[in-house]
């Protein structure tokens, strides 16, 4: 069952007339158990309500601990909610878009962006929730977002149908060109795009590299850009790793309080000869979807933000840009 939540703050978003839209470089967002991305939501300059098309998933689990208490002999109990680790932030909040919260057994919320309700920006709310890092696994978007479903009814329509299509790219881009070419091949329409697999550096792994692809659908165009997170070895804590980029936000594209990281990523990732091979080929797409898991949807929040943003005087606005068609 899929519980669909709206939310207000006492006042509408903050809405821009037509005639002031900038121009939209980036159609849809899709991110996967993204981290958080800055202290103020990014809001989209290319859209009268301020929101990015699109969806931003994570994982959720509730659960019942029970302990008993001996010297008084009775058995207490106590409900715990289990969130994918690398979703809850103290400081920063995600991008204004459509939210899904994925549970396995129960009921998964989805909150709408628009006017009136901005997708929960602030969601989860840190310390409300224990972290863990299994639901942060892949398998745990897959099942659910194939089970999710509306009344008893499979949810089929926008922006789940897309979301559950697109969170394949995301997965498999782990896997390297083989493995998501091959699941472009079997998916409706899709392929990858001739020499469109790019590497970019991972600046806390010793300049190991993290791919990035273009897929582009022969039916109307449409392309999937899809930054893959991290792919460090497993030494690492994962907990640790994404807890130990809480650090202090810079600015990036004009728009301060950024998480750090991900915005040197960012500068690093636009400034490579790597991105500008990827701008040639983003001139053939008719819209853009940028689609990521873990660290790479937290990029494409920055970078749907940045080339939207309409800032032509900007320098990480004009690395960053592509031709539109």
């Amino acid at each position: 069952m899929l519980v669909v939540v709206t939310w207000c703050e006492g006042s509408k978003l903050h809405s821009t007339d037509k005639t002031s839209l900038e121009t939209k470089l980036v159609d849809f967002v899709y991110t996967f158990g993204a981290p958080a991305t800055s202290k103020e939501a990014f809001s989209n300059k290319a859209s009268t309500d301020g929101c990015f098309k699109g969806l931003r998933t994570y994982t959720e689990d509730a659960s019942e601990c029970g302990w008993k208490t001996w010297w008084w002999g009775s058995t207490q109990k106590k409900k715990v909610t289990n969130v994918d680790f690398a979703v809850p932030s103290k400081k920063l909040n995600h991008a204004r878009t459509a939210s899904l919260v994925l549970y396995a057994n129960t009921k998964s919320y989805y909150t709408p962006c628009d006017a009136t309700s901005h997708g929960h920006h602030d969601w989860p709310v840190w310390g409300r929730s224990e972290l863990n890092i299994t639901l942060h696994n892949h398998n745990n978007y897959d099942i659910r977002l194939d089970k999710l479903s509306l009344d008893g009814k499979k949810k089929k329509d926008e922006p789940f149908k897309s979301a559950i299509s697109l969170s394949t790219f995301a997965f498999k881009g782990y896997k390297g060109s083989v493995k998501i070419n091959k699941a472009a091949s079997t998916s409706s329409g899709w392929m990858l795009v001739p020499e469109s697999h790019q590497m970019r550096k991972d600046k806390r792994t010793s300049g190991k590299k993290d791919p990035l692809f273009l897929l582009k659908n022969r039916k109307d165009n449409g392309c999937a850009l899809v930054l893959t997170g991290t792919t460090s070895d497993n030494s690492r804590n994962p907990i640790n790793d994404i807890a130990g980029l809480e650090s202090h936000p810079q600015t990036y594209c004009g728009f301060k309080d950024v998480q750090a990281f991900y915005a040197k990523e960012m500068i690093a990732l636009t400034s490579d000869t790597a991105w500008a091979n990827m701008k040639d080929k983003l001139k053939g797409c008719k819209r853009v979807s940028c689609v990521g898991h873990s660290i790479g949807g937290a990029l494409c929040e920055i970078l749907a933000a940045c080339a939207n943003s309409g800032k032509k005087t900007n320098e990480h606005f004009q690395n960053l840009v592509w031709k539109a068609t």
